[in-house]
């Protein structure tokens, strides 16, 4: 009996630790260790605990999740800048070829079409990621050209880290050679 209260305890204790501890410019905890590492291990433990009593507790690690999912992801705003002066009419990412790789769970995303102005928006799991862009850009003299930037493409050195709410990006884009 003592014992359940002791684990009882532990499942809790994650969700009161990390709040305070965390620095408020760099959420680590909050943001990565705690609902990627801290969650499902005291998640875990409790439904195992629950389960060996009560018989099989599937509900209970659902009910130690993190109170709003919207804190594991960032919102990221790209905005593409062309490599010349040249206003571009139309701008087409190549969406086999351009992605976003998330280093921690090895996610490919898509790199999502541009709206207005040569900029987009994405919603993405807060981590380290690489990503290349490649995309055909029609300007209005009516030649086409190919752009690229892979200044983050497979260079763990050069990785981006998102781990705010809304992070930007500004993009150089390059002609193929």
């Amino acid at each position: 009996m003592i014992r359940h209260r002791i684990i009882r305890t532990l499942c809790c204790l994650p969700l009161l630790l990390p709040k305070p501890l965390d620095p408020p410019d760099v959420p680590v905890l909050t943001g990565l260790f705690y609902p990627f590492l801290l969650l499902p291990f005291f998640c875990l433990a409790a439904g195992w605990s629950a389960g060996r009593r009560f018989g099989a507790a599937l509900l209970l690690p659902a009910a130690c999740e993190h109170p709003d999912g919207n804190e594991l992801f960032t919102e990221v705003s790209i905005r593409l800048v062309m490599p010349d002066s040249r206003p571009v009419e139309r701008l087409e990412i190549l969406t086999d070829i351009s992605y976003f790789y998330n280093l921690n769970t090895y996610e490919r995303t898509a790199f999502p079409e541009t709206e207005e102005r040569n900029r987009t928006t994405v919603r993405l799991r807060r981590g380290v990621y690489n990503f290349i862009v490649e995309a055909r850009a029609t300007y209005a003299d009516g030649t086409t050209r190919r752009l690229y930037c892979a200044d983050h493409a497979n260079d763990r050195a050069k990785a981006v880290t998102w781990v705010n709410g809304q992070e930007s990006a500004v993009l150089l884009l390059q002609a193929n050679r």
